[in-house]
């Protein structure tokens, strides 16, 4: 299994888009100067974004979880079993 990472970098040019009259050097100095701040602070927002990201995640997977249940019954006119539930877990995950 390979791992994902999620990198996110801040360039002198994502300053100047902000500020478009500082020089390049300019921007390169507040990044230097505020650099370390800003990735705590991106990094404390992004794990609220995370956990609203995998809610919505959790709500979708039980909405899908509970029609997969509902069309089985139609179909079968039985409650699926675990291993039935587990597979379709799995394949919904890829």
């Amino acid at each position: 299994m390979t791992r994902t990472e999620v990198v996110i970098r801040w360039l002198a040019e994502d300053v100047q888009h902000l500020r478009p009259d500082w020089s390049l050097d300019d921007c390169e100095t507040v990044l230097e100067k505020f650099g370390r701040a800003l990735a705590d602070r991106s990094i404390e927002v992004g794990w609220e974004i995370l956990e609203v990201l995998l809610s919505i995640e959790e709500d979708e997977m039980n909405e899908e979880g509970e029609r997969f249940v509902e069309e089985f019954y139609k179909n079968e006119n039985r409650l699926p079993t675990d291993d039935e539930v587990a597979k379709f877990k799995e394949n919904a995950s890829k």
